[in-house]
């Protein structure tokens, strides 16, 4: 009885052995190998998708640069100017070499649409109606807030570092002005600020009895007009310089002049 036991718990012992053994020694399935052919194929495929992409690259239509400038906050501040700034910045925009338009605001898009709707109603002739253009896309937006505009009377001129105060007679009188304004230029595709800056302007006119004349150095120019207008112009070309070169390419450099031949010596 007890060889039959001990039989049986080599026989089980045993057991496992052989089956681990024959587990391990059963052939591995061959690795799945790429032919030349399907190699071909696929670098034919790929040239394939590398001539679609230049095409797709070549047939693009280059963006151009134009610039909506949106309604200008707290442009009332700025007294005889008011929200006419908008159209001082889209001209010094277009002065500086940008195309910029003056974005569509709410009040003209309800004219344009009251309009259609005459036509419709037969209010209007459609043959002397004018035709309705399409709406373009810009590439970038201008937002802009006036953040001070501040004038002064200075009937007082300081000399030598304000220690001699000198009273200007014949009833003259100096008038400044001041104005402060936030800039912030958006790529409409992205809706990435590309630039937000300020430009600060500040202007003076000196008043006498029977008239006044306004002086305003800006790039070493003279400007007669308005205090306030003189103020709103320096900053709107300040901002028309500044997006001028940060969205126009750089110009080539032209070759260096050729030095003249020199005079044979006797």
């Amino acid at each position: 009885m007890k060889t039959i036991v001990l039989m049986l718990v080599v026989l089980l012992m045993v057991a496992p052995a052989f089956a681990a053994e024959e587990a391990t020694s059963q052939p591995t399935p061959p690795a799945s190998v790429v032919t030349t052919e399907e190699i071909s194929v696929l670098r034919a495929e790929i040239a394939e998708l590398r001539a679609a992409l230049a095409v797709l690259q070549t047939t693009q239509p280059e963006r151009k640069i134009s610039i909506g400038v949106m309604p200008i906050a707290n442009a009332g501040m700025i007294p005889q100017v008011g929200y006419s700034f908008r159209q001082v910045t889209v001209s010094s925009l277009c002065e500086a070499g940008v195309f910029a338009v003056e974005s569509l605001d709410d009040e003209t898009l309800r004219w344009v649409q009251r309009q259609d709707q005459l036509v419709r109603e037969r209010w209007i002739s459609p043959v002397s109606a004018p035709l309705r253009g399409e709406l373009q896309g810009v590439s970038h937006l201008l937002f802009a807030t006036v953040t001070r505009y501040k004038e002064a009377d200075v009937e007082d001129i300081k000399v030598l570092f304000g220690v001699l105060v000198v009273r200007m007679g014949g009833g003259q009188r100096i008038k400044t002005g001041s104005l402060v304004v936030d800039w912030r230029l958006v790529d409409t595709q992205s809706g990435v600020t590309l630039d937000a800056f300020r430009t600060e302007a500040s202007v003076q006119e000196r008043e006498w009895a029977g008239g006044a004349a306004a002086n305003v150095l800006v790039g070493r120019q003279r400007h007669v007009r308005p205090l306030p207008e003189s103020a709103a112009r320096a900053c709107a070309r300040q901002a028309a310089e500044r997006i001028a070169g940060l969205l126009q390419p750089a110009l080539p450099s032209l070759p260096p002049v050729p030095a003249p031949p020199a005079s044979p010596s006797k």
